[in-house]
């Protein structure tokens, strides 16, 4: 206890309170905002709607429930022979989740730096 008692008047004494500076990273490894921990291309990408992870809808949702419909369909070819209602053509609804002109973005930096290099074998 004393070598702590010791180790505190010798940095007080020399003004080394011993305070560490914390720079934040990004996920991606660029430095980040101290805010919000993300760098700018990852703010930028998270503003436009771009999909960090994978989101699974729920299995009651319309249009789950049409795209398992339409599934059933293709994977069930016996079915087009026995019934008439086959022929009959599938409507199908297209949505986008992120509005039309995110769409009209151009990309982040870090993408176009990705895509210039040569890449590497996944093995």
């Amino acid at each position: 206890m004393s070598r702590a008692l010791a180790m505190q008047a010798n940095a007080v004494a020399t003004g080394d309170t011993g305070a560490v500076l914390l720079q934040r990273r990004c996920a991606c490894g660029q430095g980040a905002s101290e805010l919000t921990g993300a760098c700018d291309d990852c703010q930028r990408e998270r503003l436009l709607g771009l999909q960090a992870r994978l989101a699974i809808g729920a299995s009651d949702d319309p249009l789950e429930i049409e795209a398992d419909r339409a599934a059933a369909r293709v994977l069930r070819p016996d079915v087009a022979r026995t019934d008439p209602s086959h022929d009959a053509p599938l409507a199908l609804t297209r949505r986008s989740s992120v509005p039309a002109a995110a769409h009209q973005a151009a990309a982040p930096a870090s993408v176009h730096q990705t895509l210039a290099r040569a890449g590497e074998p996944l093995a």
